[in-house]
C-alpha cells in the first residue's frame, strides 16, 4: 500500500466528491463522518475506545489526550466504510493542541503522524470561506484489496512536539475512494484541493 497527504481542505467532508493530488485523483464513493454527540457518548459513524468520551464540535470529533500521574490516557476512534474500495481516505485537523496519532487500515499501522499545526499563527491553516475554522488534510491510502469494506482507525500515540499544548487529535470523517485516476478530465479540481458537491 501506499500514502500521501493533502493539506489545506476546506468545505464541509460530506460534500466531498474528488481528492487531487498529483501522485493521484480519486472519485469519492462512501464518507464516514465525525460528530460526536455528547449526550450519547458515541461520534456519528464511530466508535469511541478509551476513558475519554472524546469533544463536541460541529463537524469533527476530538481525541483528547491526557497524561496524568507519569501515564498517558489511551484514546482512539474507529470507523468501518460502507463500500469496498481500493483506497480510502482519514480526514483530519490540526492545530497547536494537537499531538502525533497512529492510523491504521484494517489491522495494518500505516504510521504515526504529527498533527500540530500553530493554526493560531499561521493563517495558511485558516478557511478562506471561514476564517474561524481551520482547513483540513486528508492521508490518502491506495493499493489496497478492493473488494474490502476498510476499518478506519486513529489511535492517540501519547507523544507531541515540545511547542504543542496537548497530544490531542481531531477527525472529520473517512473517506472510500474510487481511483487512482491518472487522465485529468475525470477529475475536475486542481492538485491538492476536495472538489466540493455544488447546492443542492
Amino acid at each position: 500500500m501506499n500514502y500521501f497527504w493533502i493539506e489545506k481542505l476546506v468545505g464541509d467532508v460530506r460534500n466531498y466528491q474528488d481528492l487531487t493530488h498529483p501522485e493521484g485523483n480519486f472519485k469519492v464513493i462512501d464518507c464516514q463522518r465525525a460528530i460526536f454527540h455528547r449526550g450519547q457518548g458515541m461520534a456519528e459513524d464511530w466508535h469511541i475506545v478509551g476513558p475519554n468520551r472524546g469533544g463536541v464540535g460541529f463537524d469533527v470529533l476530538w481525541l483528547y489526550g491526557l497524561r496524568q500521574r507519569g501515564g498517558f490516557t489511551p484514546m482512539a476512534a474507529w470507523t468501518e466504510l460502507s463500500k469496498p474500495s481500493s483506497a480510502i481516505a482519514f480526514v483530519m485537523g490540526g492545530d497547536n493542541t494537537d499531538g502525533y496519532a497512529e492510523f491504521i487500515v484494517d489491522e495494518t499501522s500505516i504510521g504515526s503522524f504529527n498533527l500540530y499545526r500553530d493554526y493560531e499563527r499561521n493563517q495558511d491553516f485558516h478557511d478562506p470561506n471561514n476564517p474561524n475554522r481551520e482547513t483540513k488534510r486528508a492521508l490518502v491510502v491506495y493499493n489496497l484489496k478492493s473488494d474490502v469494506r476498510h476499518k478506519l482507525t486513529v489511535s492517540l500515540a501519547g507523544n507531541k512536539r515540545p511547542e504543542s499544548r496537548g497530544y490531542d487529535a481531531h477527525i472529520y470523517g473517512g473517506l472510500a475512494l474510487d481511483g487512482p485516476y491518472s487522465d485529468p478530465h475525470l477529475i475536475c479540481g486542481s492538485p491538492g484541493q476536495a472538489v466540493i458537491a455544488p447546492p443542492a
